[in-house]
This record gives C-alpha cells, sequence and structure tokens, in this order.
C-alpha cells in the first residue's frame, strides 16, 4: 500500500505536521485492515515532534520500520 496524502500546506509547520500525522494513522488504520500478511506500507511523513510516536505505532504492526530524510 503506498499513502501519499498531504494536507494542504498553511505554513505553519507544526499544524501541518500534526494534520499530516493524522491522515498517516488513518492511512494505517486502513492498512492493517486491508493489507495482506507480509505487505509492505509506505507513505511520506514530515517530520516533527509526533514522529517518534509514528514510529511506535508503526513498529506495532511491522516487523521493520524505515524512515528515510
Amino acid at each position: 500500500m503506498i499513502c501519499d496524502g498531504a494536507p494542504d500546506v498553511t505554513g505553519f509547520h507544526d499544524m501541518d505536521q500534526y494534520i499530516q500525522s493524522q491522515l498517516l494513522v488513518a492511512a494505517l488504520n486502513i492498512c492493517i485492515k486491508t493489507l495482506k500478511p507480509g505487505g509492505k506500507f509506505v507513505a511520506k511523513i514530515f517530520k516533527g515532534s509526533d514522529t517518534e510516536f509514528l514510529y511506535s505505532q508503526f513498529k506495532y504492526y511491522f516487523r521493520e520500520v524505515f524512515f528515510n530524510k
């Protein structure tokens, strides 16, 4: 599954990052209900204060989680 969702950018990094992370969590919820065992999930993320939380959420469902710069 590939998630290319992104909010309309407001210019306020913290707000943009928060809204994007909420979109990513919503995509994860869809993914865990539809992805076959061994499937992969690819998404973009705005790095920020929620990055570690998102990592832990993905790590709960996937054996390997990678963030690229």
